[in-house]
């Protein structure tokens, strides 16, 4: 079951709800979250019931599949607003709707990507036009980053929705109260983001949870670079959550330091026994140090560094501040 974001999904419900919905609005969230964010926009606009549910219309706006919605930009490749899409708008803003019972058409427009460097004001000066002077039934969600990107005459022309930021403990009793286990509830709920729907979809994403089983042996079973390769070799096969494997191993190392420092406020609880052998092999300064060197690979492989040279590295420098911390 979907779950919609208070303050962007539940603020259009509402606004349906009391006659004040507006025509243009900027989505505000991190990169991973806006396509989810703006098809959450154009469920509750095109549902007749203007919410969200598991009907039909939402399942079409979900598989991309509904003819009134719009996505921009239409090169995926480049994933740049060009003037060309804007186009594209304006002329497929005056066509009336394919599905009359909603009687709208809504256009979905990532600008991520488009609200810095060269072009990044033309596309947003050729929108303001539509803004200003917007068609009957039509609805624009501009979905970015960073707020500030944005002209300041498109963002006075819009009403500005931000995603909600739920904590750890709120989305681990949300997916806990959809029948799954306490253990991997919190797992998921660490790498979600604060998104519930997120951590429904990595509850149900086996590679993740490999990914997460495979930082806890790292973490735990790991002692020196002469059986490293046991616990490298895993991550590096499994390439496309290697970002998922670095993101959980720094969270076992911060609530190693927690468990220490404030055990009330440690979010893992359900993996104290892991948390507690790190605690055991590892102090609080080899843990920050480790933390450290995380970000640094994490970085390194943001520059296209070598996925198993990254991970080598890793576990040799960590193994090292393992060491040294303890003399």
């Amino acid at each position: 079951m979907l779950s919609v974001d208070k303050n962007v999904g539940g603020f259009l419900e509402r606004a349906f709800a009391e006659g004040r919905v507006g025509h243009a609005y900027i989505v505000v969230g991190e990169k991973q979250y806006l396509s989810g964010l703006l098809a959450e926009c154009a469920m509750v606009v095109l549902n007749p019931a203007h919410k969200m549910d598991d009907g039909e219309v939402c399942h079409r706006i979900a598989t991309g599949q509904h003819p009134d919605v719009i996505s921009l930009p239409t090169d995926k490749v480049k994933n740049r607003i060009s003037v060309a899409d804007i186009n594209l708008l304006v002329e497929e803003s005056y066509k009336r709707p394919v599905d009359v019972s909603s009687g709208a058409r809504v256009f979905l427009v990532d600008g991520s990507a488009s609200v810095a460097g060269i072009g990044s004001d033309v596309w947003q000066n050729k929108l303001l036009k539509t803004l200003e002077e917007p068609t009957d039934g039509v609805f624009i969600f501009v979905g970015v980053t960073d707020l500030e990107g944005l002209l300041p005459t498109v963002r006075s022309r819009c009403q500005v929705l931000k995603r909600t930021h739920s904590t750890v403990a709120e989305v681990c009793d949300a997916l806990h109260a959809d029948g799954f286990d306490k253990r991997s509830c919190q797992i998921a709920a660490a790498l979600s983001g604060g998104s519930v729907n997120e951590g429904r979809l990595i509850l149900n994403d086996p590679d993740t949870f490999a990914a997460c089983q495979a930082a806890i042996r790292f973490a735990t079973q790991m002692t020196s670079t002469k059986n490293a390769l046991v616990y490298v070799a895993p991550v590096v096969q499994a390439k496309d959550k290697v970002n998922e494997f670095l993101t959980f191993l720094q969270l076992l190392y911060r609530e190693s330091i927690v468990s220490r420092v404030n055990g009330q406020l440690c979010l893992l609880t359900e993996l104290r026994d892991e948390v507690r052998t790190i605690s055991d092999n590892y102090t609080i300064d080899a843990c920050r140090a480790a933390i450290e060197k995380i970000f640094s690979a994490k970085r390194a492989l943001d520059g296209s560094a070598n996925l198993q040279v990254t991970i080598d590295d890793l576990a040799s420098a960590i193994s090292e501040v393992k060491f040294r911390c303890r003399q």
